[in-house]
């Protein structure tokens, strides 16, 4: 798969697809595609939507400020180690969503959320006016049943 397949997928069928599109993608591909370049052509492809999670927060904080014009959401993502500043700082400037990292491991590795998700979400939601969501870990229908009780 290439990103211009993608874009091509998505430019051929934007007006059938009834869900905003999200692509997560790395700093590098954006990088290597020519950053006006690859914001024009998600624009374009009625893309809502990028995580980027590679890129830290001040780094996206720049690419926001480089495009004010832009209609692409960046998603900003929340590590449960966030320290509280950060934290904040993250929430204020987040756009479309907050994409939630549920645990500090890699995906599929036990299976458990951090012990603190629930309260740190509900702290996020504390912090922001746009929802925020969970991602990264999970896999079950058990999984789902949990996090959605926040």
């Amino acid at each position: 798969m290439t990103v211009e397949k993608i874009l091509e997928q998505l430019n051929t069928h934007q007006h059938e697809i009834k869900t905003k599109t999200i692509l997560m993608t790395y700093a590098h591909m954006i990088e290597a595609y020519g950053e006006e370049a690859f914001m024009q052509a998600v624009d374009e492809a009625g893309v809502y939507g990028l995580i980027i999670p590679d890129m830290p927060f001040e780094y996206a904080e720049q690419l926001k400020a480089r495009d004010p014009q832009r209609r692409v959401k960046i998603i900003s993502l929340i590590a449960m180690t966030a320290k509280e500043e950060r934290l904040k700082q993250i929430a204020q400037h987040a756009e479309g969503f907050i994409y939630t990292v549920t645990m500090n491991e890699t995906t599929g590795q036990n299976g458990q959320f951090h012990p603190e998700l629930k309260t740190k979400i509900q702290h996020i939601q504390n912090e922001t006016e746009i929802p925020v969501m969970a991602g990264f870990g999970i896999i079950t229908p058990e999984h789902v049943r949990e996090i959605s009780t926040v």
